[in-house]
């Protein structure tokens, strides 16, 4: 009998693929829970436009924007590039909506 045989009739194998499966499942099924709600880009353009935007902290490495609006919810939105962080950044400032960044590095 060669090593590889004994490998698939051992109890390991059937444990493994089992273990994987499991796995495969949680992450396909189960959803995840952050807190935050997922916002379009034009969406979260339109709430600052409004108003409705109490803060913003920009994650230039991950292009994303994570915030609160005035009603206490959290938000989560991704931008395109550095360019459109400056727009936001301009019309954030207009708004008088307090703003800050991570930084590259974190």
């Amino acid at each position: 009998m060669t090593p590889v045989n004994r490998f698939f009739r051992s109890a390991l194998f059937p444990l493994i693929v089992i273990v994987l499966l499991v796995y495969l499942a949680s992450q396909t099924l189960i959803p995840r829970k952050d807190g935050q709600e997922k916002l379009t880009y034009s969406e979260f353009i339109d709430q600052a436009e409004a108003g409705n935007v109490q803060e913003a902290t920009f994650s230039p490495t991950r292009n994303e924007i994570k915030g609160t609006t005035v009603s206490g919810d959290k938000f989560k939105v991704n931008y395109p590039n550095d360019q459109y962080a400056f727009a936001v950044e301009q019309e954030l400032k207009e708004q008088n909506i307090t703003y800050d960044s991570k930084g590259k590095g974190k």
